[in-house]
């Protein structure tokens, strides 16, 4: 993968037409996201990675993590969880706080519904993403009720290849 900061951008940016919310799962911008943060691997990566978007203000990056959290259910897969939060580490150098932990809790009920120890997987993402893994220790160390879905208000709806997260606000 090309991953100069010009082709970050490119990725990463939000298309003025908007829409990636809303585009069938999983979709082609949905792999090239996946090969991105697929390369971060320790916290250097992540650094030369957030370089290349800090000026670019919002980003795909918690679409992208919230997409995966619905796509890791369907398709009964904790690499897509991995995914996300590589996704969400990424993100806090860019997106409020608020907005990730929003992120974070869908993914933690994703790993939760395929039997997965969340609690090791986001400290293991965590620990790979340095100073970039802050937000997802702290989510792990959150009380339980306030890392639930319906703390962030949303709800899980539908089962299989229809399962997916409703915002409740």
């Amino acid at each position: 993968m090309n991953d100069s900061p010009k082709n970050v951008a490119a990725i990463l940016r939000v298309p003025r037409r908007g829409g990636y919310r809303h585009e069938d799962t999983p979709s082609p911008r949905d792999a090239r996201i996946t090969d991105l943060v697929r390369t971060l691997r320790a916290e250097r990566d992540y650094a030369r990675t957030a370089a290349a978007i800090e000026g670019l203000g919002e980003t795909l990056l918690l679409a992208f993590s919230e997409r995966v959290a619905v796509q890791a259910v369907r398709r009964c897969d904790a690499t897509a969880v991995e995914d996300g939060l590589r996704a969400a580490a990424l993100a806090s150098a860019v997106d409020d706080p608020r907005n990730i932990a929003i992120a974070q809790a869908l993914l933690w009920h994703s790993t939760e519904i395929l039997a997965n120890p969340a609690e090791d997987l986001f400290r293991g993402v965590a620990r790979q993403a340095g100073r970039f893994g802050t937000l997802l220790s702290q989510f792990a160390d959150r009380h339980p009720r306030d890392r639930t879905i319906q703390a962030m208000g949303y709800s899980a709806q539908g089962q299989g290849e229809m399962f997916s997260y409703r915002c409740d606000w």
